[in-house]
This record gives C-alpha cells, structure tokens and sequence, in this order.
C-alpha cells in the first residue's frame, strides 16, 4: 500500500512539473526572432542587405538615394 501512495506521488509531481514547464517550452518555440533589412532604393531597383530572413519579425529600413519616390 506504501508503493502504491509513493507511485502515484511521484506521478503527480512529475505531472505538476511537466504542466509547468509545458508553456515556458512553448513560449520559447513562438519567441519571434528579429530581423533588420536595409534597403538602398534608386530608380527602378531596390538593393537589399540580405536576401533572407529568420521566421519572426522583419523591420525594413529603406533609404531612397534616387531622385523618383518609392512606395516600398
């Protein structure tokens, strides 16, 4: 009787760990990365600092060194 008392303790502390644990892991899976951009516009092209980005957030900064304004 002893073993089953201390079993099914050591069951539910390991199951309080794991439903406590279970969002930290999960928050740590969603944490956006971020990723900055530079863009060089001119006329009729834009020239990119990188050609990729990480899955999260993504922040473009443009800066237009030609003479026609850009809708980017």
């Amino acid at each position: 009787m002893l073993r089953l008392k201390l079993s099914i303790g050591v069951a539910a502390a390991v199951l309080v760990a794991v439903l406590a644990l279970t969002p930290l892991a999960i928050a740590r899976m969603h944490a956006a990365t971020l990723t900055t951009v530079k863009v060089i516009a001119s006329e009729y092209k834009f020239k990119l600092s990188t050609k990729t980005a990480h899955h999260g957030i993504v922040i473009f900064k443009v800066t237009n060194k030609g003479k026609i304004a850009h809708d980017f």
